[in-house]
């Protein structure tokens, strides 16, 4: 008769207040500049690199029409940062 004995070890770990969020959903950023220089928001999100990018919204796919002729696609996002207002700029 074969017996099979298995060790449980256990790991501890210790979170860190300096330690970095993660984020487990990817997400699409994208730009308008026609949006933003009417005045809307826009985001700054982490990309993959770890370099910050600024987007006018996010969706979960990477296939997106919207409703402004200048979307362009900034890639995929990680973490939101924080929002920005912007000021009317567009005449």
């Amino acid at each position: 008769m074969n017996t099979q004995t298995t060790e449980k070890t256990t790991e501890k770990t210790t979170e860190s207040s300096n330690a970095p969020e993660l984020s487990l959903r990817v997400e699409y950023g994208w730009f308008s500049p026609k949006s933003k220089a009417l005045g809307n928001k826009t985001h700054i999100y982490l990309a993959g690199s770890g370099d910050e990018v600024e987007v006018s919204f996010v969706t979960q796919s990477a296939n997106h029409v919207s409703g402004w002729d200048d979307t362009v696609h900034v890639g995929k996002v990680f973490r939101y940062v924080k929002s920005i207002e912007n000021t009317m700029t567009f005449q």
